[in-house]
């Protein structure tokens, strides 16, 4: 007897120690699945605010590039009837202006944003050239208005 309840005494600690080892990996595995399920919530949010900050950058760019073609076509029917030896140089520079807009319009419309290091090297470079093409138009545009004031 005293045989049977030192192998009962014995296997008593044993058997709980398996059972909490079974419910140990069951907690790991219901623990894990959920670290991936909430991994794939914050995958699927941080692409779709990936794809907003597409969308708006495009769209912002989209009505600047209109604007820029606005003012170049107003700027041209201003010196249209103008008869200044400068208005050769003007329409060059008209033309240039303008197809380095119509070029970033093509190049928003047909760029390809497939990894955020692509995107934001794009948006970066994009950015600068569309501030430097604003800073051109603004400056042709106020140098023939301050001809005209003389």
């Amino acid at each position: 007897m005293k045989k049977a309840l030192k192998v009962l005494a014995l296997s008593i600690p044993l058997s709980g120690l398996q059972l909490t080892s079974c419910t140990s990996q069951e907690d790991k595995v219901t623990e894990a699945a959920a670290e991936v399920s909430q991994s794939e919530i914050a995958l699927e949010k941080a692409e779709a605010d990936y794809e907003y900050e597409v969308e708006k950058f495009k769209e912002e760019k989209t009505l600047r590039l209109i604007q820029n073609e606005k003012s170049i076509r107003e700027f041209n029917t201003r010196i249209a009837k103008d008869k200044s030896e400068a208005k050769a140089e003007y329409e060059k520079t008209i033309k240039e202006l303008n197809d380095k807009n119509s070029d970033m319009k093509l190049r928003m419309e047909n760029m390809k944003f497939d990894t955020q290091s692509n995107w934001e090297s794009f948006k970066t470079a994009f950015a600068k050239e569309m501030e430097e093409l604003e800073k051109a138009i603004q400056t042709l545009t106020s140098s023939k208005t301050d001809e005209n004031k003389k």
